[in-house]
């Protein structure tokens, strides 16, 4: 808490548009394709995060929830962010879950991999046991594509 405390005063910058208030928004406007609003929450610096992160990541929110809204039937969706060493965004639904066959190389997971590669990262896919399924973007923030600011 301290730690988020500190990164808050020190990006005293923190706009109505940050990436905060950017994932909120989107959360927000997919409400109506999804039948019910997202859960959101964040950890971390989350506004500290270089903007060369924040476009990749909000791209890959509206894709994830893009994929919930066509084909995971679901009533319940969360996205979290976390700002550490790692900048991390889960999107987990309760779903349908992942078809028996479903293939990995589809167009949205493939530009999802894409945007986390390009940043040093990669995305996990995995389905929960009772049904739903949980993507896992995770891109370092000190790596030299993520744009680390120094303190």
């Amino acid at each position: 808490h301290i730690r988020t405390a500190i990164f808050g005063l020190e990006v005293s910058r923190v706009a109505v548009g940050g990436l905060r208030q950017r994932v909120l928004s989107l959360a927000s406007e997919s409400a109506g394709s999804l039948g019910f609003d997202p859960r959101v929450l964040f950890e971390g610096p989350v506004d500290a995060v270089p903007s060369t992160i924040a476009t990749e990541l909000l791209a890959v929110v509206r894709e994830a929830l893009s994929n919930v809204a066509r084909h995971a039937h679901a009533t319940q969706v969360e996205i979290s962010v976390e700002a550490a060493s790692d900048v991390v965004l889960r999107v987990a639904d309760n779903g349908v879950g992942l078809p028996a066959d479903r293939r990995a190389d589809g167009h949205g997971l493939v530009n999802m991999r894409a945007r986390a590669t390009g940043l040093g990262g990669d995305v996990l896919l995995a389905a929960a046991a009772g049904g739903g399924t949980t993507i896992e973007w995770r891109v370092p923030v000190d790596s030299p594509e993520g744009g680390r600011r120094t303190p």
